[in-house]
């Protein structure tokens, strides 16, 4: 299978710097990245770099001719030199863009937001246009969260959300003021899907599921067998590293009729989605691909993102709850030659003019910082980046010399100020 983006006009050569989650690695996040990292480079002839947490990681699941340059999250935390090399190259470019996926939201951590933050207010204070497409919004739950995310819209000149539920949720659930905001859909939508290398099999279901609070196993274990009692095949598809320890008991309970897919590029996971007779999934991006790639799908929602976006391109009867009646799914698998595949030909028009308008829409205001704030914000992430992880590395060094001499009421004073536990 090949794929690409369709071609447009542009002919202004920008530098632009995507980020996002990249390098996690996350198949669906690192699709998102390289789907619009090609869109730039082949239809509006941009020299793109990507910011990932594990430039090598991106680059080999990519498989894609593009820069790269290494960020603090996901990954590790940057020592001086890579900081600033990173800062050099934001310095620069033209244009930041966050590439897309569910950026702000603190379910795990607060990581993922402080990162977007901390690349915004460095670009704006080298004076750089930001922009953010298929962005999606929620939970945000900590103050800390809340922060970060306010400094994301902030300092981004337009944002456009993928789902409306997104953006009221930022508007409205959390008063953040929005600025230029707007409504598209989600990033991958940039791909056009070329040529399907190997016809659909008749027998292969592929399962792409994770381990998350409610998990239904019996009745996926119920499901699954029913299917392999009807000589199906199921592929399971891992979407990052902890999925196979899911497969693991699976493959305990069906032994060789549930076979782990090993893809290790993006073009060989859709070669895996296109040739399914059905996927059952969890994640929202390998539904995305089945969408694409016309592979009929049940979407299991684990999230209110399944249910927006499925709504947002029409196929909002994909979606089930999480705890859903096995037989209604069994019942769509194998009624599924009778599925009809919307094209969603019209969508990714939309998608592609959203990416036109934050690139060239001259009615967007670039957002200038003030003098005393750009000091400020440059003084703020020096600290938190560099200042203190390094008297934390010291700390924790001459953690055991001092601890037998330093008073309790001092010692719970640094604590505090570090954030460290002797």
């Amino acid at each position: 299978m090949s794929f690409s983006v369709s071609k447009k006009s542009g002919n202004r050569k920008n530098k632009v710097l995507v980020a996002g989650y990249i390098g996690g690695i996350n198949v669906g996040d690192e699709a998102i990245a390289l789907t619009v990292a090609a869109s730039l480079k082949e239809d509006h002839n941009c020299d793109v770099t990507i910011a990932s947490g594990q430039p090598e990681l991106s680059q080999k699941y990519m498989q894609y001719d593009v820069s790269f340059v290494e960020t603090f999250y996901p990954g590790k935390l940057l020592d001086s030199k890579a900081l600033f090399e990173l800062i050099k190259v934001i310095k620069n470019t033209d244009i930041l863009l966050f590439a897309g996926g569910g950026l702000l939201q603190d379910v795990h951590s607060t990581k993922l937001l402080e990162h977007g933050a901390f690349l915004c207010s460095i670009a704006k204070v080298f004076n750089k246009k930001v922009v953010a497409i298929g962005v999606g919004a929620g939970p945000i739950k900590s103050e800390l969260g809340k922060q970060f995310a306010n400094t994301f819209m902030r300092f981004n000149d337009v944002v456009y959300f993928r789902d409306e539920y997104s953006k009221n949720y930022i508007e409205n659930t959390l008063h953040i003021e929005s600025g230029t905001s707007r409504t598209a859909l989600d990033s991958i939508l940039l791909i056009k899907i070329n040529k399907i290398l190997k016809a659909k099999s008749k027998n292969k279901i592929g399962l792409c599921i994770r381990d998350w609070p409610g998990l239904p196993l019996n009745s996926i274990s119920l499901l699954l067998k029913k299917l392999i009692d009807l000589e199906y095949k199921i592929v399971f598809i891992p979407y990052e590293k902890s999925d196979i320890l899911l497969f693991g008991k699976l493959h305990e309970m069906f032994g060789n009729n549930i076979v782990l897919a090993k893809d290790e590029s993006f073009e060989s996971t859709l070669e895996t989605i296109g040739s399914l007779h059905f996927l059952i999934s969890m994640r929202l991006h390998a539904n995305l691909f089945s969408a694409l790639l016309k592979t009929p799908f049940v979407a299991l929602a684990y999230d209110n993102k399944l249910r927006t976006v499925f709504s947002s391109i029409g196929y909002e009867n994909n979606v089930f709850d999480l705890d859903f009646p096995f037989n209604d799914v069994f019942e769509k698998v194998i009624n599924s030659s009778n599925t009809s595949m919307s094209n969603l030909d019209d969508l990714t028009e939309i998608q592609h003019k959203a990416l036109d308008a934050v690139l060239n829409d001259s009615t967007v205001e670039i957002k200038k910082m003030d003098l005393h704030l750009k000091v400020a914000a440059f003084l703020f992430w020096m600290n938190r980046l560099v200042f203190k992880p390094t008297l934390v590395r010291i700390s924790m060094k001459v953690s055991p010399f001092l601890k037998p001499i330093v008073p309790s009421i001092i010692e719970k004073k640094i604590k505090k100020m570090l954030g460290i536990d002797w």
